[in-house]
């Protein structure tokens, strides 16, 4: 069997306490990053290392970047603009990290301001990694867990790519990162450049006062105010279209009417002709 080569970026990303450092090191085969499960704000800055590792007949040449939970600092814009930077390092794969509890609002909030960084288009260069595997007993605990309601619209909405790690042992599931590795193999584009921008002015005016769902609200309102000039478009060009389908479906409904009852045509041209004759002078 002839040997892979896997040339990738990732960048780890997630709540603080769900193993995002351990998660690193595992993909490394080395501690490099500082981790200790439930700690909070051992990570606080972007950090990166290289690895080439031999696994059976795959050879990977990884460099994964670790960055601080999404929620570290009060000011979610602030944490938001720190966690931007690794788009020039572009990344080719995001590994959002979850752990094997409960998947709480704080986790949907975490999804929700890594849709609101990085766009839309990020879930396509996503992977779901569930930390602490080892304390599901079997397959079909995992599965159960898997079936949660908001657990499977994350995973769904990440092209059903998972990843359960044990960390202690870092250990993972080596045929299923093939196949991803596989399938992740263009570097991720931020589509809105806008958004730093944004963020950035959203940043500088937004008080520490407010709790992160509304700070959340805030900005994504903010983003959406200020949409790309090529989605402006084609809202637009999808608005006209939907206009002209409206017309003519009113036109075609009309026309039925009309050769139905000839009664209800002459009515309409009489109220109607004045109207016509107006608009055509002008």
């Amino acid at each position: 069997m002839s040997e892979e080569l896997f040339d990738r970026t990732i960048v780890i990303v997630g709540k603080t306490g769900n193993g995002k450092s351990a998660t690193a090191n595992t993909l490394l085969g080395r501690t490099h990053f500082a981790s200790q499960r439930g700690a909070s704000l051992v990570t606080q800055n972007i950090d990166s290392a290289v690895c080439e590792r031999q696994v059976d007949n795959c050879r990977l040449h990884l460099r994964v970047i670790d960055t601080p939970g999404v929620f570290d600092c009060e000011n979610v814009s602030q944490r938001a603009l720190e966690i931007l930077k690794v788009v020039h390092q572009r990344p080719h794969i995001f590994f959002l990290v979850i752990n094997d509890g409960r998947f709480t609002d704080e986790e949907k909030l975490t999804v929700d301001m890594l849709k609101i960084i990085f766009g839309d288009n990020s879930v396509e260069h996503m992977i779901v990694v569930v930390t602490h595997g080892d304390s599901f007993n079997n397959d079909a605990d995992f599965q159960k867990f898997l079936d949660n309601v908001n657990v499977k619209t994350l995973v769904i909405s990440c092209g059903n790519r998972v990843l359960r790690f044990e960390n202690s042992t870092q250990t993972f599931n080596l045929d299923n990162f093939r196949l991803f590795m596989r399938a992740l193999h263009s570097e991720y584009v931020h589509q809105n450049r806008e958004i730093h921008r944004v963020i950035e002015k959203y940043s500088r005016e937004n008080h520490d006062d407010k709790n992160v769902a509304h700070q959340l609200k805030e900005l994504e309102i903010r983003l959406k105010q200020r949409p790309p000039e090529r989605k402006f478009w084609k809202t637009s060009v999808f608005g006209g279209v939907v206009a002209v389908a409206i017309l003519l479906a009113g036109y075609v409904v009309l026309v039925k009417v009309f050769r139905r009852q000839p009664r209800i045509a002459r009515i309409w041209a009489r109220i109607h002709q004045p109207i016509l004759r107006l608009k055509n002078k002008e």
